[in-house]
């Protein structure tokens, strides 16, 4: 039997990160953390409790990497939120990751707004900094809290959403997969769920957004050739991730906003919305078990490449599957398939 996180080692990481008194030390203990997380994959932990535990331990890297930088930085006393989104927002970080986050702010109008943001840039700046140091990448698309497109007001936010959803270009589909996956980090939380009941009340009034975010996501198809074998790109790999766990992240978010449904996590969504759609449960938690092997998989794909001093990444080779291994494949892209031909079926407007 596999012997669980040692909850004294847990305990005694989370506490020195909660006091680290230097970004290097936050640093040095934040590598700690992800390496008691891998610890635990290697124990027998699944995908979703050491996604989980990836979490925790940025969240904790983040909350005090604000307290540091807070002491450096005057900062307007009016409510705020950290929040993150993407797959950190989702709870489902891997070893591969990058920041995705920002700031929501209260203000009583577009005059104050303008105001109060340049106080909170110099600071979110220096978080970045600061979680770029713990291990964390700066974002190549720059979707960071030092970004003034990343740090509005809670009206401003609402009004870039409303953007979004009432003029569907392509750059919006695509902010949608990353922004509508958001989660409090530190601060006043209830701007976040202020903004997420205003997100979710906007996209009930956009169908079309709707209809194009489904035929966007149903645009990448699962790759299984038309016997259902591996079908790899030509280079002869296969990234676990665009073409497998973003199937089942898309997937959830659809059928969460064409719901109502405000959780973000994607088994959650899956659970949550998937019987609203008319998902028989068998078929829900297929799609469920489905995602979680994906996830399993990327997770000990990183951990093997990370041993063997590689870069870790997403990308397999598939032919260095076991059999079984193969198989299971096989069946999990499967259920990508039977997910995405419900979604368009009820969703898109291609049939």
């Amino acid at each position: 039997m596999a012997e669980p996180l040692p909850c004294a080692d847990w305990l005694a990481l989370m506490s020195g990160l909660a006091t680290a008194g230097d970004s290097r030390s936050l640093a040095a203990l934040a590598g700690e953390g992800r390496a008691l997380c891998l610890a635990l994959l290697w124990e027998g932990g699944g995908p979703r409790l050491v996604g989980r535990c990836l979490a925790a331990v940025s969240d904790q890297v983040t909350r005090r990497a604000i307290v540091l930088a807070g002491r450096a930085h005057r900062l307007p006393e009016v409510p705020w939120c950290w929040l993150s989104f993407g797959s950190e927002g989702r709870e489902e970080q891997t070893l591969v990751t990058d920041q995705d986050n920002g700031i929501v702010f209260l203000a009583r109008d577009e005059a104050e707004a303008s105001s109060l943001q340049p106080w909170f840039l110099p600071f979110a700046r220096q978080v970045n900094e600061y979680l770029a140091a713990a291990g964390y990448r700066l974002c190549d698309g720059n979707i960071m809290a030092g970004n003034p497109d990343c740090c509005r007001s809670l009206d401003q936010w609402q009004q870039v959403f409303h953007h979004w959803l009432r003029c569907p270009e392509p750059e919006a589909l695509l902010n949608g997969t990353i922004f509508f996956d958001l989660r409090p980090v530190h601060g006043e939380a209830g701007l976040c769920a202020r903004l997420q009941e205003a997100i979710l009340e906007q996209v009930a009034q956009a169908p079309a957004f709707l209809h194009l975010f489904c035929d966007n996501a149903l645009a990448v198809a699962p790759p299984l050739g038309m016997l259902g074998e591996l079908h790899p790109d030509e280079q002869g790999g296969l990234d676990l991730k665009k073409f497998g766990t973003r199937l089942f992240v898309d997937g959830a978010r659809i059928l969460a906003l064409a719901h109502g449904v405000a959780q973000v996590q994607t088994v959650a969504r899956l659970e949550a919305a998937g019987p609203l759609a008319g998902m028989a449960p068998g078929d829900v938690q297929a799609a469920v078990q489905a995602f979680l092997h994906l996830q399993g998989l990327r997770l000990e794909h990183q951990v093997r490449a990370l041993d063997q001093g590689q870069a870790a990444d997403n990308r397999i080779r598939p032919e260095q599957l076991a059999e079984m291994q193969q198989a299971m494949l096989k069946a999990v892209l499967r259920q990508a398939r039977a997910l995405q031909h419900k979604l368009g079926h009820s969703y898109g407007f291609i049939h």
